[in-house]
């Protein structure tokens, strides 16, 4: 099935079919994940086109689509099959329809994930700490409702390594920091890595 319909086909499943295992032939991103980590014992057919690795996930309650692609899969692809299926994505992702009874066009997906693309990406708490450890940072205590501290990105993450229990810290929020330099109040610096 193509979908959006832009002439880009994308392997479309829905959550309402009765026909896969377990009663729904739904997308499940573990499930494929866990299937792709297999050695297969026969080889895989070869794919006919890029849009096979394009996965889309049907959503009844609230009728959302995602846009879903592994990048494990797109690790084998050539350099111009990765521009070329890069490109499909973000232009599946970001066509837009009209509905009569809506005057305003809207996306098809509610969002599009590229599977395992960010898994050279440092862990961000660790990464400005080690860094820059004295970049200014401000942060709301959770006891007290309006109030805002500043304090250096160092103490900030051993307040937030101290309070970690159990998969979540019991410290305020890092409010948001500029890392291509500030203006007026931003909290932050230029950061040329």
């Amino acid at each position: 099935m193509y979908f959006p319909h832009d002439g880009i086909g994308c392997k479309y499943e829905n959550m309402s079919s009765p026909n896969g295992e377990n009663g729904s032939s739904n997308h499940d991103p573990l499930h494929h994940t866990l299937h792709a980590s297999r050695k297969p014992a026969v080889l895989a057919s070869p794919r006919r086109h890029l849009s096979d690795l394009l996965y889309v996930e049907h959503y009844e309650n609230g009728g959302g689509y995602v846009l879903h692609a592994y990048a494990n899969e797109i690790a084998r692809l050539t350099k111009d099959e990765t521009s070329l299926l890069a490109k499909q994505f973000f232009r599946s992702l970001f066509t837009e329809r009209e509905k009569k009874s809506i005057p305003v066009l809207f996306s098809y997906f509610c969002i599009g994930i590229v599977h395992g693309a960010a898994k050279h990406v440092p862990e961000l708490v660790h990464y400005i700490r080690n860094h820059h450890p004295n970049l200014i940072v401000s942060t709301s205590p959770l006891e007290t409702k309006n109030a805002t501290s500043t304090i250096i990105a160092k103490e900030f993450s051993e307040n937030v390594f101290c309070t970690y229990v159990n998969g979540c810290y019991r410290y305020g929020p890092m409010h948001a920091i500029s890392l291509v330099g500030t203006k007026g109040e931003e909290r932050g610096k230029f950061c040329d890595d």
